[in-house]
C-alpha cells in the first residue's frame, strides 16, 4: 500500500515540474511580428499572342480569322492579384501579338513573384454590355444565351468569345485559346410552304432538353428561303442526340459530339411533309427526294372537280382490272372529258395518260395520241394539282430514270432490289448513303429475278423505309382507253420526256418492268403511246 501511495506522489511531482517548466519557457520567447500585406498597385504591360482561329473581337469571312478590336481588355487574375488591361494603339485588327497595358492590384506580401501564376481572359466591349459576368477576385464567366440567338458569326464571336491564356507574373506574355464553340445553322426550308418574311420559334434541343429557344426570321439566299442563326455554347459541351426544330415543323436532328472551340455548321434542309428522306442521285450533279407515293386523283362528284394527293403508303395502287386482280375503280371508267362514268365505283385514277397541258391532266380515255400534249414536267404549276401537292414536285426525265438505275454509285454498290411488301411486288429504289448494315437484302441491281427474291413483312420494311428507301409498286397499264392489263404484274413509270414516234405522232417515254415476254426486264427509257394510262411518281430536287 504505501509503495502505491509513493508512486503516485511522484508522478504528480513530475507532472508539476512539466507544467512549471512550460511556463516559464513560454514567458521567456519574444514573438517577431509578420510584415502586414498592404495593396500595392502596379504598372503592367504584356503582349498577346494566338494560333490561328484565336483570337476575336472582329470575324473574317472565312469564319475561323479572328481580329483584336478596339475597346477589347485583357483581364488578369492570379492569387492575391487581378487587374484589367486596355487595347494599346496598333492592335486593333491585328491577329497575334498585341500589347495590353494597365494597372494590376496586389494584395500579397512583399512584391510579386516573377513565378506567380496568372490567367488572362480577352473581354471585347460587346461583352461588356451584359454577355460577360465578372466576379470579385476578377474571375470572367461568358453568359451563353439561352433565350436569343445571333444573327451571324461575326455577331456571336464579338458577344459570346472567352478566350483564356496562362502564364507568370514575370513573363508578361500571353498565348490566348478560345473556349467557345459556335453552331452555325443555315437552314434551308423546300417544303413549298415556307415563305421569306416568317418568324419562327427556333428550339435547339440536346437529348430531348430545350437548350435554347428563340425567333427566328427566315430570308432569301439563291431563291432559297432560309433560316441562318448562331449559338454560342461554352466548348467540351456534350451534344447528345442535338435536333433543331423550326415552328411547327419535325425537329430535325444533327451530328453529336464533345464541343472543341471551333465553328461547327449545321445545315440542314426541311423537305416537303410528302417527301421520302432518301436522296438519289439521278446525274452527275443533282439528286432528288420521292414523293411519298403514287401520284392519285380522287373524285366525288363523278370527275367534275379532282382532288390531287398521294396515297397514304408507298406500295399502295388503287389498280383496276377486268380480269379479277386487283380491284375496279376510276382507271377502268375513265371518259373522254375528264369524268368517270360510273357511280358505283371507288372514283380513284393512278393511271394517267402522258399529258399536263389540258384540263385533265392525263385522265381521258382518248386512244388518240394527239389528244395528249404538255410538258409532263412541272405537276405543281396546275392551281387544282398545287391545291393538293403543293409547289415543287416534278416527273424524272428518261435519262434520269436511267443515271438513278444504272449509273448512280452508293457506298455498297447497291442502287435497287425487286421485292415484296406483303402481296404487293414492285421495285425498291435504294438511297445514295444506303450501307448493308440497315438491312440485308438479296439480288441487288438484278431486275431479271422475281419479286419474292426480297420478301417483306411491315416491319421489315419499315427499317428499310426508315432510311430513305422508295417503292416503286406494279401498277399495270391503262390501253384502250379504259382497260387496265398487267395490275399486279407490270411496272410503268411515266418521265417527262417527250417525242415523236416514226409515225410521227407523239409519244412519252417512261420506266418499264415486265415479267416474261419479249419485253422482259427493266428498261429505264421506252417510247410509248401518250394514250397510255401510267403510274405517275413525282421527285422535288435537293437544295
Amino acid at each position: 500500500m504505501k509503495t502505491k501511495n509513493m508512486f503516485w506522489a511522484a508522478l504528480s511531482m513530475t507532472a508539476a515540474l512539466v507544467m512549471t517548466a512550460c511556463s516559464s519557457k513560454d514567458n521567456d520567447v519574444t514573438e517577431i511580428p509578420q510584415t502586414p500585406s498592404t495593396s500595392k498597385t502596379i504598372p503592367y504591360t504584356v503582349t498577346v499572342s494566338g494560333g490561328e482561329a484565336t483570337t476575336r473581337a472582329t470575324v473574317d469571312a472565312d469564319n475561323q480569322t479572328l481580329r483584336f478590336a478596339t475597346g477589347d481588355k485583357l483581364y488578369i487574375t492570379g492569387t492575391n492579384i487581378q487587374g484589367v488591361l486596355d487595347l494599346q494603339a496598333g492592335g486593333a485588327g491585328e491577329t497575334s501579338n498585341v500589347t495590353f497595358s494597365g494597372e494590376l492590384t496586389y494584395d500579397g506580401f512583399g512584391s510579386p513573384a516573377d513565378g506567380l501564376p496568372l490567367t488572362a481572359t480577352l473581354v471585347s466591349a460587346q461583352q461588356n454590355s451584359g454577355q460577360v459576368s465578372v466576379d470579385d477576385a476578377g474571375a470572367v464567366s461568358v453568359n451563353y444565351p439561352t433565350t436569343a440567338y445571333c444573327s451571324t458569326i461575326n455577331d456571336a464571336v464579338q458577344q459570346y468569345s472567352k478566350l483564356t491564356g496562362t502564364s507568370t507574373y514575370g513573363a508578361k506574355s500571353f498565348s490566348l485559346t478560345q473556349q467557345t464553340a459556335f453552331l452555325n445553322f443555315v437552314i434551308t426550308f423546300d417544303d413549298g410552304t415556307t415563305t421569306s418574311g416568317t418568324t419562327l420559334s427556333a428550339v435547339v434541343s440536346n437529348n430531348s432538353s430545350a437548350i435554347c429557344t428563340a425567333d427566328v426570321t427566315t430570308t432569301t439566299d439563291n431563291e432559297n428561303v432560309v433560316a441562318k442563326f448562331v449559338l454560342p455554347v461554352a466548348s467540351s459541351t456534350t451534344l447528345t442526340s442535338p435536333t433543331v426544330k423550326m415552328g411547327d415543323k419535325n425537329a430535325i436532328s444533327f451530328s453529336g459530339a464533345t464541343l472543341a472551340a471551333k465553328v461547327y455548321n449545321v445545315k440542314r434542309t426541311y423537305n416537303h411533309p410528302d417527301a421520302i428522306s432518301g436522296k438519289f442521285s439521278v446525274s452527275s450533279t443533282k439528286q432528288v427526294y420521292f414523293s411519298k407515293s403514287n401520284l392519285n386523283a380522287t373524285t366525288s362528284d363523278n370527275g367534275a372537280t379532282w382532288e390531287w394527293r398521294f396515297v397514304d403508303t408507298q406500295y399502295a395502287r388503287v389498280g383496276g382490272s377486268p380480269n379479277g386482280k386487283g380491284t375496279l375503280t376510276g382507271n377502268n371508267y375513265i371518259n373522254g372529258n375528264g369524268t368517270v362514268s360510273s357511280s358505283g365505283n371507288s372514283r380513284y385514277i393512278d393511271l394517267f395518260g402522258w399529258s399536263t397541258a389540258n384540263t385533265y391532266l392525263g385522265i381521258n380515255n382518248s386512244i388518240d395520241n394527239n389528244t395528249y400534249s404538255g410538258d409532263f414536267v412541272d405537276w405543281g404549276s396546275h392551281a387544282d394539282v398545287i391545291a393538293g401537292i403543293g409547289t415543287g414536285w416534278r416527273t424524272l426525265t428518261c435519262s434520269e430514270w436511267r443515271y438513278l438505275t444504272y449509273t448512280r454509285t452508293t457506298p455498297s454498290g447497291r442502287r435497287f432490289v425487286m421485292a415484296k411488301k406483303g402481296t404487293r411486288g414492285g421495285m425498291i429504289l435504294l438511297p445514295d448513303d444506303w450501307n448493308t448494315s440497315y438491312y440485308s437484302l438479296n439480288n441487288y441491281n438484278d431486275a431479271s429475278v422475281a419479286f419474292s427474291a426480297n420478301s417483306l413483312d411491315d416491319s421489315q420494311w419499315a427499317t428499310l423505309e426508315a432510311h430513305g428507301a422508295v417503292f416503286l409498286p406494279v401498277t399495270g397499264q391503262r390501253n384502250s382507253g379504259t382497260t387496265v392489263n398487267g395490275a399486279d404484274e407490270q411496272l410503268h413509270y411515266w418521265s417527262s420526256t417527250g417525242g415523236l414516234n416514226s409515225s410521227s405522232e407523239p409519244i412519252g417515254y417512261h420506266l418499264r418492268w415486265m415479267p416474261s415476254g419479249d419485253y422482259k426486264g427493266l428498261a429505264p427509257d421506252t417510247g410509248a403511246g401518250r394514250c397510255n394510262g401510267f403510274s405517275v411518281r413525282l421527285v422535288r430536287d435537293v437544295k
